[in-house]
């Protein structure tokens, strides 16, 4: 276990999950916004589920820095 959180630790630092996050959270305000416009139903699911599954791998890296 101790040693897949240095594995984590020695990859992410905060700033990186912080960027994910925006990342994820642009991409489902604007991204989602102009595929809803244009009508393209689908993209905007696609785009939806990458993001929020984003969200949560940002936490769970985030907690897991923590717990190091």
């Amino acid at each position: 276990m101790y040693r897949i959180l240095h594995f984590i630790n020695d990859i992410f630092s905060n700033y990186s999950v912080i960027v994910i996050m925006i990342v994820a959270i642009l991409s489902l305000l604007f991204d989602g916004r102009e595929f809803k416009k244009n009508g393209f139903i689908k993209e905007r699911r696609i785009v939806e589920v990458i993001s929020y599954s984003y969200i949560t791998i940002a936490i769970i890296i985030f907690v897991l820095l923590r717990l190091d």
